[in-house]
């Protein structure tokens, strides 16, 4: 995965008609700030103008995908028309689609700690 900028919480990467947004921030795992809901809002918004994406993937660390947004952020947050708010993330587009399908990868859905009970 790589970026064209030093921000690293959010990585891009383009493969084939594929768009790979990956959450990297597992120190805090992987808790959004706005800043990383706006550079998500920007990877969708391209790949809607792109039209050789066909699909925007959705992914966290190995660990974590997302413990949800990390309060301390959005407590400090002030807008000063120079952070986009957070909302362009859900509506890129204004109308609350995008143009392309979207999966997200719930690693931690699939790995049970304990083994499924073959009665259920």
């Amino acid at each position: 995965m790589g970026t064209d900028n030093p921000f690293t919480d959010i990585l891009t990467e383009r493969r084939e008609h594929i768009l790979r947004i990956k959450i990297n921030r597992p120190q805090k795992k992987n808790a959004l700030t706005i800043a990383m809901y706006a550079a998500m809002a920007d990877a969708i918004i391209q790949a809607d103008e792109d039209g050789d994406i066909r699909v925007v993937f959705l992914q966290g660390t190995a660990d974590c995908f997302t413990a949800g947004n990390d309060l301390l952020d959005f407590k400090d947050f002030k807008p000063d028309g120079e952070v986009r708010p957070a909302n362009p993330f859900c509506c890129p587009d204004s109308s609350g689609t995008s143009m392309h399908p979207s999966c997200c990868c719930l690693a931690s859905f699939f790995q049970r700690q304990k083994p499924m009970r073959s009665d259920w």
